[in-house]
């Protein structure tokens, strides 16, 4: 114990300071020690014997009765119910932080100071007698609900403390008696707040019946695992405490005594936050303790304005349903809605390839594409593809009629495209590479009334000859001036923004990949702000991303927008890196570059590329998450260069919100990942919870779209169109329409939008969105498979891989896993692959009949360690070029590169 008194010299003002040991002392031994220095200032002061009532039991009495009582019987009591009222307890309550949070605590903190009015105290007081609870129990509720609307969680921990003085000798002693309890909340959005009162009335009232478990020794009894990160069993306090301070201090004759407090102390947090709340004549005020490595005062000032709104809210209706009540501002649903979101409604009836008509008739002898050391000029490549247009018509083209086109990276597939829109049609883009049953079922589900391909494209003669009786199939190669007209078509006249523009196929859940609608008004919405964001100072653009990947869409148009040219990356992994890496290099022309995260390291990983202070290109940058790492070693390379971090699904047209980098801009070192930006002019962006309510800035949301991006839906999925695509409550357009992306993100104090995570389980490898469900259900097909599931592991941070946990049948060989990677390549997209098959007698589950992920065995890759063969100098090169770029130990002679976790773009590493 000590104590010092700071005197002011200059007046009569003192400051107290007095500093005791937890272990001695708790917030009611506060009250008693105050008490009694009054009562002995006073009598020192006026010569008097001080009269203190004598104590009829010691601190040590108390210990030594609560030694002998908590055992046995007593105790399992005690420890039974708590055991059964904290099963399956959530490790934590993951409020959003601004900082992540440290491997182990620090307890830095500070607080907050927290008032409520009269007028609200009087309310809640009002409240709690008429529902037969406690003011404590009241506010607790509410601030157990603040927390799970802020960590979207339903089942949420609160501690609090409890002065445990359950006899009338212990009133009186100065000593430690008080205990933490933890109330455990359930704030599912349905019910009521009389209804969430009431529960936690009981379970209060069951918490104080067992009271007496000294919290360490509950701990160690429970033994939850433990995490040098945060507290066990709860990392958020709530107290409403009863102390008599302004009665006892103010009680002086001789004195005028007040608590002192800095709000503003830069001292210890034992908790991430601990709210401690007393009432002092009529106003409910305390202070909000938050530990300053999560953070930032501005976050805590907003968290206890939202707490103030939400216990408004819940006075002024307590029988609506949790989920329908309001604690943000208007301000700052004014701000997320309108301020951050500003939608510039802007249409043209013009359509994408009206506009490259235009350039071909005012620049017809401007390059338009490159390819392989060929190219066409504007007016070159609009003969051809009017060509292709006038063979369609006679097929049969027409608006919202589908043409499917399967060409490699080529000057053909330049014709097609445009030959295809210019005939009035749409088009669905399908990857040669893709198993030829995949195929099939996209021209099946998207009744193609005609396929148009080329002879190199990797298409079986057979495949094609039974297409051709389902279908026109057209070659480009076969096309001729002579045979059909080379003037524009007037087809595009019939044609207005709502018709389709073209079908890319993603990943679906029912195991097979589902077509996303696209308009003629959702692509030129786009593209009138992608030009702008991209520059008119681009000499053209880069392609090296596959037709059927959406992202090739920015690198194409754009440019033909522009009066540009394309050039076209060749086919060939071993060619690939190398050109793309020449034309990053180019400090002569100013490049459109759209890659994703994936490529950008595989390129950094490449021995090619070089520092050039000198290039200035645009690299459009999309797909999957990209990591501030990467951007900044990019930075370093190109420092002249703009990046631009792009978001958008498909059923979003491509993107809706950016993040630019340019070449002076630099992200905080804290910063992991580059923020996915702000909306387009076109585009609206809500982050919503469940009930969809604007969530809070830096709460995580579901990532909801808005505006002239949004695509018509599914093809021939009406009931996953309705769940996907709903009404927009925030627009001001009749019959408006948002997509609900599955993103989780969060909103930045800034207003840019931050990238967390997928809300379910379809995940993003190497840019590919990939529905896990899709994978599974097709490996379900397989007879021998009684069982499956597909996760997502890292081999490294860089390098995402999928794995498949498989219960095979008595049906199964020794050869399983190679004849099971056969199945695959022959039904799945090579990119949906699983790298590694893990055979099981049975999966894991939870207790609610789930699968348990978390008990699925770890994935760990490695090669033969027993090789018989010599390989010489060169085989010894090649193995370790193998391990460097695979992650792994060893390699032998005969192991795969792709069953090692390889995939084609760690292949073009390697090649390079």
């Amino acid at each position: 114990f000590r104590a010092r008194l700071v005197v002011d010299s200059s007046d009569d003002s003192h400051v107290l300071l007095m500093n005791m040991h937890h272990i001695i002392s708790d917030g009611w031994s506060q009250g008693v020690f105050e008490r009694e220095l009054i009562q002995l200032y006073e009598a020192y002061r006026q010569g008097q014997e001080p009269q203190l009532p004598s104590l009829p039991i010691q601190y040590a009495d108390y210990a030594k009765w609560q030694r002998e009582w908590l055992q046995g019987e007593a105790l399992e009591n005690q420890l039974g119910y708590w055991k059964e009222q904290l099963a399956d307890l959530p490790q934590l309550v993951t409020l959003p932080t601004d900082r992540p949070r440290p491997l182990k605590q620090t307890y830095r903190g500070s607080s907050e100071g927290f008032e409520l009015t009269a007028e609200l105290t009087a309310s809640l007081k009002a409240l709690s007698r008429d529902q037969n609870v406690t003011l404590f129990m009241t506010l607790m509720s509410a601030f157990s609900l603040l927390l799970g609307r802020y960590s979207g969680q339903d089942d949420v921990a609160v501690g609090t403390p409890i002065a445990n003085r359950q006899r009338s000798e212990v009133e009186g002693l100065i000593g430690f008696f008080m205990n933490n309890l933890v109330l455990r909340s359930d704030v599912s959005g349905k019910q009521t707040f009389v209804e969430l009162l009431q529960k936690n009335r009981e379970i209060t009232l069951d918490a104080y019946n067992h009271q007496d478990v000294p919290f360490e020794q509950l701990v160690e009894e429970l033994n939850p695992e433990r995490n040098t990160s945060h507290s066990p069993l709860f990392q958020v306090m709530f107290g409403l405490h009863d102390l008599p301070d302004a009665e006892i201090l103010s009680s002086s004759q001789s004195l005028q005594v007040t608590p002192w407090h800095d709000e503003h102390n830069e001292g210890v947090s034992r908790y991430d936050v601990m709210l401690s709340l007393v009432e002092r004549q009529g106003i409910i005020q305390g202070s909000l303790e938050f530990n300053t490595d999560l953070f930032d005062r501005a976050t805590i000032e907003t968290f206890l304005k939202h707490y103030a709104n939400l216990l408004k809210a819940l006075v002024s209706d307590p029988y609506k349903p949790l989920h329908d009540l309001e604690f943000l501002t208007d301000s700052e649903r004014q701000q997320q809605l309108i301020d951050w979101n500003q939608f510039e409604k802007t249409s043209t009836d013009i359509l994408v390839h009206q506009v490259f008509e235009q350039y071909a008739e005012s620049q017809p002898d401007s390059v338009a594409v490159i390819s392989d050391g060929e190219e066409l000029t504007y007016s070159e490549l609009n003969h051809q593809a009017n060509v292709l247009a006038h063979r369609l018509i006679e097929q049969g083209a027409g608006p919202d009629k589908i043409a499917a086109l399967c060409v490699s990276r080529s000057i053909d597939m330049l014709v097609a495209l445009l030959g295809i829109l210019k005939s009035g049609s749409a088009y669905v883009p399908l990857d040669p590479k893709h198993p030829q049953n995949r195929i099939r079922y996209m021209l099946e589900d998207s009744k193609a009334f005609a396929l148009v391909t080329h002879e190199d494209s990797g298409l079986a003669q057979e495949f094609l000859d039974t297409l051709s009786q389902e279908m026109s199939v057209t070659l480009l190669e076969d096309l001729s001036a002579e045979d059909c007209s080379a003037e524009n078509t007037l087809q595009p006249a019939k044609l207005n923004p709502a018709n389709l523009a073209y079908m890319i196929y993603t990943s679906g859940s029912t195991g097979q990949p589902k077509g996303v609608m696209v308009t003629h008004g959702n692509v030129m919405s786009y593209l009138e702000h992608a030009v702008d964001y991209v520059s008119e100072d681009i000499s053209g653009s880069i392609v090296s991303l596959s037709l059927a990947f959406d992202a090739t869409v920015c690198p194409i148009y754009v440019p033909l927008c522009l009066g540009k040219s394309i050039e076209l990356m060749p086919n060939d992994n071993a060619d690939l890196l190398e050109v793309l890496v020449d034309c990053i290099s180019d400090d002569s022309e100013n490049y459109l570059f759209k890659l994703t995260p994936a490529h950008l390291q595989a390129l950094l990983n490449s021995d090619f590329i070089e520092t050039n202070e000198l290039s200035s290109h645009t690299v459009v940058i999309g797909g999957e998450q990209l990591n501030h790492s990467t951007l900044s070693r990019w930075q370093s390379l190109l420092p002249n260069s703009t990046f631009i971090n792009e978001y958008g699904p498909t059923e979003a047209t491509v993107g809706c919100s950016i993040f630019t980098v340019g070449p002076n801009d630099c992200l905080p070192e804290s910063v992991l990942n580059v923020p996915i930006g702000h909306n387009l002019p076109n585009s609206q962006l809500y982050v919503l919870d469940a009930s969809l309510k604007v969530q809070p800035l830096g709460v995580e949301g579901e990532l909801y779209i808005g505006g002239l991006g949004v695509t018509r839906g599914y093809l021939n999925r009406p009931s996953l169109t309705a769940e996907r695509f709903i009404p927009d409550p925030y627009s001001a357009m009749p019959g408006s329409r948002m997509y609900r992306t599955g993103d989780t993100v969060r909103r930045l104090r800034d207003g840019n939008l931050e990238f967390i995570g997928r809300a379910d389980d379809q995940v993003k490898i190497r840019g590919y969105r990939i529905e896990l469900d899709e994978i599974q259900n097709q490996l379900l097909k397989h007879p021998a498979i009684d069982e499956a599931a597909v996760v997502v592991y890292e081999q490294n941070p860089q390098n995402k891989q999928l794995a498949a946990y498989v219960v095979h049948n008595d049906l199964a060989e020794e050869s399983f896993v190679e004849q099971l990677r056969a199945y695959c390549h022959s039904h799945l997209a090579e990119y949906m692959v699983p790298s590694a098959f893990i055979m099981m007698d049975s999966l894991p589950l939870t207790t609610n009949g789930k699968l348990d992920r978390k008990a699925l065995p770890e994935v760990t890759l490695s090669g033969s360690t027993e090789d018989e063969k010599e390989l010489g100098v060169i085989g010894d090169l090649l193995k370790g070029l193998w391990c460097n770029i695979l992650d792994i130990d060893a390699v032998g002679s005969s192991d795969n590169f792709f069953e090692l976790g390889g995939h084609s773009l760690l292949a073009t590493l390697l090649v390079s």
